[in-house]
C-alpha cells in the first residue's frame, strides 16, 4: 500500500468532486437516475484532458447506441435470448465497424442489456433519462478535469522526457565509473 501523493492525490480529489457535483445537480425527483450522472462523471476524469475527452466520447457513443438498440429490441422482441444476442452482436458490430473501440462497445452492451432485462416496460423513458444523466455526468467530469488541477498531455510528456534523460545520464555515469574502477580507459 502506498498513500497517493501529489498528482495522484489530486486525481482522487477530482474524481470525488466530479461525482459529488454530478449527484447534486441531478438528484431531483428521480434519484435512481442520478447514479448514472455520478458514474459518467467519475468514469471520464482521467489522467489528462485529452484522455478525458476520448473517454467521455466513448461513454456517450456507447450510451446512445446501447439506449437505441436496447429500447428498439425491448419493443420488438422483449427480453429474450434473441434480443440479447441481437443487442450484443449489433453493438459489437457498430463499435468495431465505426472504430469506436472496446470501451464504447462495453458501455453500449451494458446499457442495452440493462434496458432489455430491467426496463423493457419503460425502455424509452429509461433510455432518455439514462442518456441525459450520462451526458450531465460527462460534461461535469470534463469540466472538473479542465478547471480543477488540469493535467496537459504536453506537460506530462516533457516531465517523462526529463526523467528519461536523467536516468540515461545516471546509467552512463555509472557505467563510466565502473569502467574506470576496473582499469578500462573511458
Amino acid at each position: 500500500w502506498r498513500t497517493p501523493k501529489g498528482s495522484q492525490l489530486r486525481h482522487c480529489a477530482k474524481v470525488a468532486l466530479a461525482a459529488v457535483v454530478a449527484y447534486a445537480l441531478t438528484l431531483g425527483g428521480r434519484n435512481d437516475y442520478a447514479l448514472f450522472s455520478v458514474m459518467g462523471a467519475a468514469l471520464v476524469v482521467g489522467g489528462s484532458v485529452g484522455e478525458d475527452l476520448h473517454t467521455s466520447l466513448n461513454r456517450v457513443r456507447g450510451t446512445l447506441a446501447g439506449a437505441l438498440v436496447g429500447a428498439a429490441l425491448a419493443y420488438l422482441l422483449g427480453n429474450s435470448v434473441w434480443s440479447l444476442g441481437i443487442a450484443v452482436g449489433a453493438l459489437a458490430w457498430l463499435s468495431v465497424g465505426l472504430g469506436w473501440g472496446a470501451a464504447a462497445m462495453r458501455v453500449g452492451i451494458a446499457m442495452a442489456l440493462v434496458t432489455l432485462f430491467t426496463h423493457a416496460a419503460d425502455a424509452a423513458q429509461y433510455g432518455i433519462w439514462r442518456v441525459l444523466n450520462t451526458l450531465v455526468g460527462v460534461v461535469i467530469g470534463v469540466a472538473i478535469s479542465r478547471l480543477v488541477w488540469p493535467i496537459r498531455g504536453h506537460d506530462e510528456v516533457a516531465v517523462a522526457i526529463g526523467r528519461a534523460l536523467t536516468a540515461t545520464t545516471e546509467a552512463l555515469d555509472a557505467l563510466a565509473h565502473r569502467a574506470e574502477t576496473a582499469g578500462v580507459p573511458s
